[in-house]
């Protein structure tokens, strides 16, 4: 990729990131990486205080990017990943994925993901593809404890919702 088209690239991904951000004052932080976690734009939003070190949001971009690559190769059986959320004591993280691209939006636990949240988001950088399952994603998305949708893990943080993958 040549200087010019990097540059193109960060511009387009950083005004997506800010339309992102005006969908709600709980949005914390929306950026985008590469398939590698190397960030390619980002905004946090003015007065919030970062969560992570730098070290760490490279480690947790490293690791999305790679779960990521792993959950593109079941695409070929399952269809595309539509979203993915995952629900930590302190904040919720969303996360798009597209032609090694991966979107990774935090927002404050106030703000409850459902199908219109998740849409807006979508629509601001993915023309044309919504939800292909709308009454799953309001399903998966409700806070039933002990949904069988629901994967725990030993930290505290779950992820609520795999689409298609998590369709029985």
């Amino acid at each position: 990729m040549n200087n010019q088209t990097w540059v193109k690239t960060v511009t387009q991904n950083r005004k997506k990131c800010e339309k992102i951000m005006a969908i709600s004052k709980d949005i914390r932080y929306a950026g985008v990486f590469n398939e590698f976690g190397r960030t390619i734009a980002g905004k946090i939003r003015p007065g919030i205080k970062p969560i992570f070190s730098p070290d760490t949001v490279r480690q947790e971009f490293f690791a999305i990017a790679s779960m990521m690559r792993l959950r593109e190769k079941s695409s070929k059986r399952l269809g595309p990943v539509e979203f993915i959320s995952i629900s930590h004591k302190k904040i919720n993280i969303l996360l798009f994925y597209k032609n090694g691209m991966t979107y990774y939006i935090t927002f404050n636990k106030k703000l409850k993901l459902n199908y219109t949240s998740i849409n807006k988001i979508k629509k601001n950088n993915y023309s044309g593809v919504n939800p292909t399952y709308p009454d799953v994603c309001l399903s998966l998305l409700s806070e039933k404890s002990g949904s069988n949708n629901e994967i725990k893990y030993p930290s505290g943080s779950k992820i609520i919702a795999f689409l298609p993958a998590c369709l029985s």
